[in-house]
C-alpha cells in the first residue's frame, strides 16, 4: 500500500484515562486534556516515533514497542494484498503517548486510507514486543486490553492442557499457546518472512513500565500540555473526574432547561445545580488544581528555576548579609539550626566503665575475683547497726561481706585480723 498525505485527524477514543499515573519522584501526574495529544499529528510531530510495517524493521532496535497484526484476508472481506498486516510502535512510557493500540491501528489507516479503525474484529493479535538490541530475536506477549482481554478470558485450561504442563501453574500457558502461539508464529515466520527466535513472555503484567519519567512528560510539554504533580492519588481521581464529567453537565444542562421551560417545577432548581457544577469545572479546566493540591511540572532540564523563584534567590542572597538581617529573629533561628546540627554530627567519647567493679545505691562497691576458677565476690561499703552499751543508740558501722548467694559472709571492723580476708578464723 502506498502512504499519501494524512489530513488532520480526531483522537482516538481512549478505554480508560492513563492520568493520576505514579511519577518517578513521587506524586501523581495529570495532564489537562489527556484524550487530546493521542493523535496523528501528535506522531507526525514526534520525531522519535515510527510507524514499522515488518517484524524485520525491529531488530537492533532496542526498546518496547506495542503492536497489531490485522487480517486482511479474502475470507474476512480484506483485499488479501497482503494477507496479513504488522504494525507497530515504539511506546515511550507508561502512558504511552500515540503508541496505544488504538492509536496504531488509526495511525496505519490514515497513513494508508484504509477502513481497519472501524473494523477491530480484523485485529488478530495485540500485545507487546521487547527487542534487546543483541541478535534476531523478538520476545512477544498477549497483552492488550483494548483487543486481547475479552479473547484471553475465554481460554480455560483443559485436563489435557494440565498433562502437558511441566509445571503446577503452566496450564494455561499451554492453552495459550494451542489457542494463540501456533497460529502467530505461523504468520510471523511464512506470511511475515521473520526468520529469527519468537520467543512467548507467559507474564500476565505488562511489560511497559508502570511510573511515569520526566522524559515522557517532557515530550507531552513539546506539545503544549499542561502538566500537575499531585500528592494524593484520590484527590488526583477526584480532580479528573470533575474535570472529565463537562460534556456530562452541559448535556444535563441542556435537557434541563428544556424540561424547566416546558413544565417549570423542581426543573428550575435542577437548572440551577447544573449550572454551579459546570462553573466549578470549567473553572478547574482553565486555571488548574489548586496549590495546595498539586503543583505544575517544569521540565528539569530545561534548567535553572522560574524566573519568580530566580529572582526571589537573587534578593534572599543579598538580604542575608545585611546588618539589619542579622538581627531579625529569622537570623537567629537559622543559626540556632546550624549549632543543633553541628551537635548531633559531633562525635561523642563513650565514658569508660570498669567492667569489674559496680557501684551501688549507699555507697556499697562489688568486685569479682576468680580463684582456681571459682568466682568470690567481695562487698565494701556495707553498713550494718550496733547499739551502743553507752549512749543507747545505734550506730552505723562499715561491713565487709564475701562469698555469693548462701555462702556470703561478713566481718565487722572489729573483726579484722592480721590474716588475708579470704581465709578462715
Amino acid at each position: 500500500m502506498a502512504a499519501a498525505a494524512a489530513p488532520t485527524t480526531t483522537p482516538i477514543l481512549l478505554t480508560s484515562s492513563p492520568n493520576c499515573m505514579e511519577y518517578e519522584t513521587g506524586g501523581y501526574v495529570f495532564i489537562g486534556d489527556l484524550p487530546s495529544f493521542y493523535t496523528y499529528d501528535n506522531f507526525v510531530d514526534l520525531e522519535e516515533l515510527t510507524l514499522f510495517t515488518l517484524p524485520t524493521q525491529l531488530v537492533g532496535k532496542p526498546g518496547i514497542y506495542t503492536y497489531i497484526i490485522i487480517d486482511n484476508t479474502t475470507e474476512r472481506g480484506g483485499t488479501g494484498e497482503p494477507p496479513y498486516i504488522f504494525a507497530a510502535i515504539k511506546t515511550l512510557g507508561a502512558l504511552e503517548l500515540t503508541s496505544k493500540h488504538g492509536a496504531i491501528l488509526k495511525i496505519y489507516s490514515t497513513i494508508y486510507h484504509t477502513h481497519f479503525h472501524t473494523l477491530t474484529d480484523k485485529i488478530l493479535f495485540a500485545g507487546e514486543i521487547i527487542i534487546s538490541g543483541y541478535g534476531n530475536v523478538i520476545r512477544y506477549n498477549f497483552m492488550s486490553g483494548t483487543y486481547m482481554k475479552d479473547k484471553m478470558s475465554l481460554i480455560n485450561p483443559t485436563a489435557k492442557h494440565k498433562i502437558m504442563a511441566t509445571k503446577t501453574d503452566d496450564a494455561l500457558r499451554q492453552a495459550i499457546h494451542k489457542a494463540y502461539n501456533i497460529e502467530f508464529i505461523k504468520i510471523m515466520n511464512e506470511d511475515l518472512e521473520f526468520t529469527g527466535r519468537l520467543l512467548f513472555m507467559d507474564t500476565i503484567k505488562s511489560i511497559i513500565p508502570s511510573i511515569v519519567t520526566d522524559k515522557e512528560l517532557g515530550e507531552f510539554a513539546k506539545l503544549g500540555a499542561k502538566i500537575w504533580i499531585f500528592s494524593d492519588k484520590i484527590k488526583c481521581k477526584n480532580f479528573t473526574r470533575l474535570v472529565d464529567s463537562i460534556s456530562m453537565l452541559q448535556l444535563n444542562l441542556y435537557v434541563w432547561t428544556k424540561n424547566a421551560k416546558t413544565w417549570g417545577g423542581h426543573w428550575i432548581g435542577e437548572v440551577k445545580k447544573a449550572t454551579s457544577k459546570l462553573e466549578i469545572a470549567q473553572k478547574a479546566v482553565e486555571y488548574g488544581p489548586s496549590e495546595t493540591d498539586a503543583y505544575e511540572w517544569v521540565d528539569p532540564t530545561a534548567g535553572g528555576y522560574k524566573k519568580r523563584n530566580k529572582s526571589r534567590r537573587k534578593k534572599h542572597s543579598k538580604k542575608k548579609h545585611t546588618r539589619k538581617f542579622k538581627k531579625s529573629k529569622k537570623h537567629v533561628v537559622r543559626k540556632l539550626a546550624q549549632v543543633q546540627r553541628k551537635n548531633k554530627t559531633k562525635k561523642r567519647r563513650p565514658k569508660k566503665r570498669n567492667k569489674r567493679t559496680r557501684t551501688k545505691r549507699g555507697g556499697m562497691n562489688t568486685s569479682t575475683f576468680n580463684i582456681g576458677g571459682i568466682n568470690f565476690q567481695k562487698e565494701t561499703g556495707g553498713k550494718y547497726l550496733e547499739k551502743n552499751p553507752i549512749t543507747g543508740k545505734y550506730e552505723a558501722h562499715d561491713r565487709d561481706c564475701y562469698g555469693i548467694g548462701w555462702l556470703k559472709w561478713c566481718k565487722k571492723k572489729s573483726d579484722v585480723s592480721e590474716k588475708p580476708w579470704w581465709s578462715f578464723w
